[in-house]
């Protein structure tokens, strides 16, 4: 069976956040309780920015079970982040929730936080999540 793709529900934001947060802080080489303790302001920025799509992959006419999620930066087409819980993975979720995420599935893809595994179609590139981080531009006067 394959899972219902749709966009993330505010109610979903009570998974997407832990789950996002917990599997980086994992990722390593900078301190796990750092990360757990500061990420969280990043993903919240993240979420909140109105460029941000994640889509769900979920089972049921309700939106039952989650299976995964993709978080992605529509403004500069860049993949945040995209989690599937350690039992469902190997059965292409991750690679629907993106290609949902992103209108595709190219053969190389930005993402802002770095990927789980070598890999050659994924590339490590922070800066579109600083755009977001730093928040709205504002005009200097001269």
């Amino acid at each position: 069976m394959r899972p219902d793709v749709r966009l993330m529900r505010a109610s979903d934001r009570r998974f997407v956040v832990p789950t996002w947060v917990k599997s980086f802080a994992e990722l390593g080489p900078w301190p796990r309780q750092a990360a757990l303790t500061h990420h969280w302001a990043a993903v919240d920025a993240i979420l909140d920015d109105p460029m941000t799509r994640v889509v769900i992959l979920s089972s049921g006419d309700d939106g039952g079970a989650v299976h995964g999620w993709a978080a992605a930066d529509t403004l500069t087409g860049t993949l945040h982040y995209a989690y599937v819980p350690p039992e469902l993975r190997g059965h292409g979720f991750a690679r629907s929730a993106i290609a949902v995420a992103l209108n595709d599935y190219a053969d190389r893809i930005k993402v802002t936080h770095p990927w789980p595994f070598e890999s050659q179609r994924f590339r490590w590139n922070p800066y579109p999540m600083m755009r977001v981080l730093a928040g709205p531009r504002r005009e200097v006067a001269a």
